[in-house]
């Protein structure tokens, strides 16, 4: 993936953005053969070894049971400097703000409607 979005950026002439998600849906951990509860956990290492081959010129060694990654560089490096827009949504829970946090990127608040039976309304003043 840093490969990629690299390489797109350099196209795009820095006006490329980077988004990573864990997967909401139950359909997207079929898809991967990846248990759910997996999914976060993924995500926020990812996203570090992720940044580190786009930000470092250091090689890069790691290991879990879904990737192994020894002495791994990015060849290209971004167009961008010093790096492009990397942002992860917030849904419900703290899986986007803990991850971009510890990495300095962005987090970008996308709630989705709750379904009407869980909406708790309110008037004021009536």
């Amino acid at each position: 993936m840093a490969e990629r979005i690299a390489q797109l950026d350099h196209p795009t002439r820095g006006r490329v953005m980077f988004g990573l998600v864990p997967g909401s849906l139950a359909s997207d951990v079929i898809m991967v053969d990846l248990p759910q509860t997996q999914t976060r956990p993924l995500l926020q290492g990812g996203l570090g070894v992720i940044m580190q081959l786009l930000t470092s010129t250091e090689p890069v060694t790691c290991k879990n049971d879904r990737w192994d990654l020894r002495d791994a560089r990015s060849h290209l490096r971004p167009h961008s400097n010093p790096l492009f827009d990397v942002t992860i949504p917030a849904v419900v829970s703290p899986t986007g703000p803990k991850p971009a946090g510890s990495t300095a990127s962005g987090c970008c608040p996308s709630a989705p409607p709750l379904p009407p039976a869980s909406r708790r309304w309110r008037c004021i003043g009536t």
